[in-house]
């Protein structure tokens, strides 16, 4: 009895069939890599995005009215936990004046403070531009 030779016995239709699945399979794979690899892209892109809106990033100030100035001072004045930081807020944003008051202010209990001192001679050459 002769052995049954499965690639003989295929005739036209079944070699087309064939052909036709490898095809497909091929595109199916190739289409779920592209997936995954669009997934992690966004995935990075999300990342990054999370990251620009996280409050731990700084950047520096940029130039606004006195308006915008006081309210992002006022966010600010929040966090500072000494008057030295909030003196640094109010150099920061060009609120020299509050600065000048406020380190004045703490000069008078604190005379020997030298960071406040140089806080203020910063300050008051900011005011005078």
């Amino acid at each position: 009895m002769d052995q049954f030779n499965w690639i003989d016995g295929l005739d036209r239709s079944g070699w087309i069939a064939t052909a036709l699945f490898v095809v497909f399979f091929v595109i199916a794979a190739f289409t779920i890599a592209m997936m995954l690899k669009l997934n992690a892209e966004n995935k990075k892109i999300q990342k990054k995005k999370s990251l620009k809106k996280s409050p731990a990033v700084t950047s520096k100030p940029t130039r606004s009215t006195p308006a915008k100035a006081e309210a992002k001072n006022t966010e600010k004045k929040k966090e500072a936990s000494s008057p030295l930081e909030e003196a640094e807020v109010f150099i920061t944003y060009g609120l020299n004046k509050q600065a000048i008051d406020l380190l004045e202010e703490y000069l008078v209990e604190h005379p020997s403070n030298k960071t406040a001192r140089e806080m203020l001679e910063k300050a008051q050459s900011g005011a005078q531009k």
